[in-house]
């Protein structure tokens, strides 16, 4: 009984986490509150992400811990706080053995390396000379989790193959390396459309875009369009 007492918390805690990630994205202006199961009573309450990270941390559920974190990474990223979205993710890295095994692991990995990749492509423009090259820091952290997704795209390329090779695209873009990176956005693009995994078509569309306004602007328009439409699917 007290193992189900727990479900009854835990379930609404969990689809609170990524139900307000979704309002966030959809309405980043509204009011974040949304009703939840009130944690000790049981009766529908007001609670803020505030109240459930001290709830999710009292009860030091890892699993939730982790969802939390990341769900807050993705809400950085997609803002544009790279450097938010690192410090969430690196908060969210303490608890990855909590979800081995599960899809929530390899979305971790991708935002993680993406989120790594676009703030030091953000604090290279802010230089007078834009340098080439990426940081040993950053290069170990996305070659860490780049192993792994090799590892599984070898197992489920139709699942992971994609989102390796996004990686490898932003990454030899940051390198300045134009060619490769090309070639790696349209192989990414490739995987996305053969596997129905829109989301990710939508971001690697807009990544693809973002390369051509740095390099070639008149390319870009067609690409963001796409990426609108694939995020429209």
């Amino acid at each position: 009984l007290a193992h189900l007492d727990r479900l009854k918390v835990w379930q609404p805690t969990y689809l609170h986490i990524w139900r307000r990630l979704v309002a966030k994205l959809h309405q980043p202006d509204s009011v974040p509150y949304t009703y939840l199961f009130a944690f000790d009573t049981g009766k529908k309450a007001m609670v803020s992400d505030a109240d459930i990270l001290v709830h999710i941390e009292r009860t030091q559920n890892k699993s939730e811990l982790f969802n939390y974190h990341l769900a807050e990474g993705l809400h950085q990223y997609y803002s544009r706080n790279f450097r938010g979205a690192v410090a969430s993710f690196v908060s969210a890295e303490k608890y990855v053995s909590a979800v081995i095994g599960l899809q929530t692991n390899a979305t971790f990995a991708l935002y993680y390396s993406l989120a790594q990749i676009a703030a030091e492509r953000e604090s290279s423009e802010k230089e007078s000379e834009r340098k080439a090259g990426v940081t040993e820091e950053t290069l170990a952290i996305v070659k860490r989790y780049q192993d792994r997704m090799r590892k599984w795209a070898q197992h489920a390329p139709v699942n992971y193959r994609h989102k390796y090779n996004i990686v490898e695209a932003e990454l030899a873009a940051l390198q300045n390396n134009g060619e490769r990176a090309v070639t790696k956005y349209k192989y990414a693009i490739q995987g996305a459309l053969h596997g129905h995994f829109t989301q990710d078509e939508g971001l690697i569309k807009e990544l693809f875009g973002e390369y051509y306004m740095r390099r070639e602007p008149a390319a870009a328009l067609d690409m963001f369009k796409e990426s609108y439409y694939a995020y429209l699917k």
